[in-house]
């Protein structure tokens, strides 16, 4: 009933085949769909028709021969198979088949909505329904939003529900449907540890934020930056990453740029795109990290999506500070499974504070946070979501 459209380019469901070259780890936000799938002896259905490639950008890509799009591309999927031990379990269409009429289509707008493609949009109207999440939509937003649109029977799905949110409503003002949830798990190495009352009476502030002014091809990012005017989709991130030392007291900062300034000439921050280490990121045990602390903020993306390490924080017994509207659809709520706060740096710091004297409570609302999260954010419960949200359509 489902098929995955190039899963092999990106890492949401899986490993693509250039990190273990660039040395990137695949964070796999979404790898609970492929599991739940092959849990119940079903194969995994993929479409692939030649557009995109895991290693070549697509402007660069489309201009090769089909005979070499159509080399690179099972040389890749060849090894996207291998690395992640899918050998017999994977159904390949690189043609359309009449099959398609009846089955419903999931992709991810990353990569694949990133530039119009006319058979690609064409092909894609002949499923039954099409479902795109918009991990990423502030990159290229004009140019997703306007092939999305072409679609007939699209559904658009996120980690939240981000109909609230100012740069969805601009850019997506044409879109009606119901806005599908389809968010990420949380894996099982993630849980408490100590006892509330053993830990560090600090919050811990983690993550990274990009400076998009410095990103490239810049082009990717103009709809964003001319929208909100700021180099990053994570405030928050930013403002504690330059002020920890003055709240250190209060909040240990472990939050670091996503790239450090370079002078380099254009050609090597280019390379640099496609070899990001991840360093800082995990340079530490991020499961110990989150046991030493009482509070956590990992700062959400102001497009309207919650940060995965909020939730990883939680079912390691941490009180999440966060912003309330960043979580709607997800059940979780204000006062019993985290504090709210209204964005800004002097709100952060007083809640902050106030936590630091509100004893009673804190304990209740650690446990019931770390029990949400791990019955609702589950793989085996985020699967079965999955499904009841298609079999809805």
């Amino acid at each position: 009933m489902i098929v995955f459209y190039n899963p092999q380019v990106d890492d949401f469901l899986a490993e693509p085949p250039h990190f273990s070259l660039l040395k990137r780890r695949a964070l796999k936000k979404y790898a609970y769909i492929f599991n739940g799938i092959l849990s119940e002896n079903k194969m995994i259905e993929i479409y692939v028709d030649f557009t995109l490639s895991a290693f070549v950008p697509e402007k660069v890509f489309s201009r090769f021969p089909l005979f070499f799009r159509k080399i690179i591309v099972k040389k890749e999927l060849s090894k996207w198979i291998k690395d992640n031990k899918l050998e017999n379990k994977i159904k390949i269409n690189f043609n359309y088949n009449n099959s398609f009429e009846n089955k419903i289509l999931f992709a991810m707008s990353y990569k694949s909505m990133e530039n119009y493609n006319e058979s690609r949009i064409n092909i894609i109207n002949k499923f039954k329904k099409s479902i795109f999440h918009l991990s990423h939509y502030h990159i290229s937003t004009k140019m997703k939003s306007k092939n999305l649109s072409l679609l007939k029977n699209v559904y658009l799905c996120g980690d939240s529900d981000i109909t609230v949110n100012d740069y969805f409503n601009f850019h997506f003002s044409w879109y009606k449907r119901e806005f599908l949830i389809i968010p990420f798990f949380v894996q099982d190495r993630f849980f408490s540890k100590k006892e509330f009352s053993e830990k560090k009476d600090l919050a811990i502030a983690t993550g990274s934020f990009h400076n998009l002014y410095d990103e490239q091809p810049a082009y990717k990012y103009e709809d964003y930056l001319d929208f909100y005017k700021q180099s990053t989709y994570h405030p928050i991130r930013k403002i504690l990453y330059e002020n920890k030392n003055k709240v250190k007291n209060l909040i240990d900062v472990k939050v670091s740029p996503y790239r450090e300034k370079s002078n380099e000439i254009f050609i090597m921050k280019l390379l640099k795109k496609y070899f990001v280490a991840q360093k800082n990121y995990f340079s530490f045990d991020i499961v110990e990290l989150y046991n030493e602390y009482k509070y956590v903020v990992v700062g959400e993306e102001n497009i309207g999506f919650p940060a995965i390490g909020a939730f990883e924080a939680m079912a390691c017994g941490c009180i999440l500070i966060g912003q309330k509207e960043y979580y709607s659809g997800l059940g979780v709520e204000e006062n019993t499974h985290f504090i709210n706060y209204d964005g800004n740096f002097e709100d952060l710091i007083s809640k902050v504070r106030n936590l630091q004297k509100e004893v009673e409570i804190l304990n209740k609302i650690s446990i019931k946070s770390q029990k949400y999260i791990k019955k609702t954010f589950s793989s085996e419960n985020r699967y079965v979501q999955f499904k009841k949200v298609i079999s809805e359509l």
